[in-house]
């Protein structure tokens, strides 16, 4: 669940609050300071994030590929797959919905 209030937005996951003010790049977590790679922004009503900073805050493994493939797992992918093999799955399961 996300709230956003006076240019906070409170996320709750996992047993997790995270609290991200637009314009910083630190994350409340739970309370605590946490610096991520980038600043929260607001642009013509859309908030954007860091998505690494992000995505390990809520504990999730993020691959990045120089091709440009970004893969946000619950599992660890970074030896699990050759890149061609990520890109034929991914393109196999988008396929199917």
């Amino acid at each position: 669940a996300v709230e956003w209030a006076d240019g906070k937005a409170v996320v709750e996951y996992n047993g997790k609050t995270i609290e991200l003010t637009q314009g910083s790049n630190v994350a409340k977590v739970n309370g605590t300071d946490v610096n991520m790679a980038g600043k929260v922004i607001n642009e013509n009503g859309r908030i954007f994030v860091p998505l690494r900073s992000v995505s390990e805050l809520m504990e999730k493994n993020v691959l990045w590929k120089d091709e440009g493939l970004i893969v946000v797992s619950e599992k660890n992918l970074e030896n699990a797959f050759s890149y061609e093999e990520m890109v034929y799955d991914l393109v196999q399961r988008l396929s199917e919905r």
